[in-house]
């Protein structure tokens, strides 16, 4: 899903739509000063393109993970065994990440 920021005509006191292709509302960024946790009109649209971009983010960092994991099997083959394990685990603890924000436990 590709989404993204429909920045408001006034940024200071409308919400910031996150939107998909078709431009249908995925999600509103609410901001007030006032608000339990306050969060500036600045902040919340750097909030919501973290958001919107996060389906990319997520699909580039597997990508590397698996990266990693090949990698070390790779290492393994070459002899360097204590390198293949740093480059196994770092992969598998990302994928473990992935799979937890993608709906996982």
């Amino acid at each position: 899903m590709k989404l993204s920021v429909l920045e408001p005509s006034d940024p200071e006191t409308q919400s910031i739509i996150i939107a998909d292709e078709d431009h249908n509302d995925v999600a509103n960024v609410f901001h007030s000063g006032t608000h339990t946790v306050p969060m500036s009109a600045e902040d919340a649209l750097k909030l919501a393109r973290i958001m919107a971009l996060g389906p990319q983010m997520l699909e580039r960092l597997k990508s590397a993970a698996v990266e990693l994991v090949e990698a070390s099997n790779l290492l393994a083959a070459q002899g360097l065994p204590g390198t293949a394990r740093i480059y196994q685990a770092a992969g598998a603890r990302t994928l473990e990440l992935i799979g937890r924000a993608e709906g996982g436990k």
